[in-house]
């Protein structure tokens, strides 16, 4: 049980740093989970979340004023 909290605390530091539009550092943090460059796209969530960051540039600074 205490790894799932750790989990679902993990997420939700991810998803305030998004809302915040902290994109790089959320970039950042993800970057250790990267999957290798063998495993196939489809199955590389980390490495596929990275890639939508990385096309949106500026597309997630609406989110602060929305705060």
């Amino acid at each position: 049980m205490e790894q799932k909290h750790g989990a679902k605390a993990w997420s939700n530091r991810q998803k305030a740093l998004l809302k915040e539009g902290r994109v790089e550092e959320l970039k950042e943090s993800l970057k250790p989970h990267l999957e290798p460059e063998e495993t196939e796209d489809q199955h590389a969530p980390v490495r596929s979340c990275l890639c939508y960051l990385d096309n949106r540039p500026g597309q997630f600074d609406y989110l602060i004023g929305s705060l």
